[in-house]
């Protein structure tokens, strides 16, 4: 919209009016939700016969008919649902290297939550890395869990052996134990 207006009677172009933009987006807006208020209260495809009635028994009491399932002799199809849970995804180191790198985005941006929880995700589909096992315990440490984050740092020790997270990991147990003391 907006532009120029082709004045058909005398062939000659015109500068279109400003409310003509403005105008044209309104009606389209309006005409959108019309339409889906319209179609909403509308059957588009109407069933071909009525859904059966479940109604009680003639002889039974009302609280019993209405609290047990309809039989196979109300003409009512019952289908049993059954929720199964899908399994995990398999553990994926490539995945881990990204969870560890957005943890620590997450980290650095005080966002203990976030990162525990993607340093988590990172010992899932890793658990041989140590650099997530010191960094959940960190996150842990932040978040004042001090027994979980103690578990996180000695697990790391387990992992690592020796090496820049093993020192991390010795550290850190050791900073716990002088505030807890």
């Amino acid at each position: 919209m907006g532009g120029e207006w082709d004045c058909r009677a005398s062939g000659r172009k015109a500068p279109a009016p400003k409310w003509l933009g403005r105008l044209g987006a309104v009606a389209a807006v309006g005409l959108g939700l019309g339409w889906g208020l319209a179609a909403r209260g509308q059957r588009l495809n109407p069933p071909e016969r009525a859904a059966p009635v479940i109604a009680p028994m003639a002889n039974a009491p009302r609280q019993a008919a209405a609290a047990q399932p309809p039989g196979p002799a109300s003409g009512v199809a019952v289908m049993a649902f059954r929720q199964e849970r899908a399994a995990p995804p398999p553990p994926d180191p490539i995945i881990a290297g990204h969870d560890l790198r957005v943890g620590v985005f997450y980290y650095i941006r005080h966002d203990w939550v976030g990162a525990l929880s993607r340093f988590q995700d990172a010992i899932y589909n890793d658990p041989h890395a140590p650099e997530a096992y010191c960094r959940a315990g960190d996150s842990e440490w932040k978040l004042k869990h001090a027994l979980r984050a103690q578990d996180d740092w000695q697990r790391c020790l387990k992992v690592a052996g020796e090496g820049k997270w093993a020192n991390h990991a010795r550290k850190a147990l050791a900073k716990q134990k002088r505030s807890q003391s």
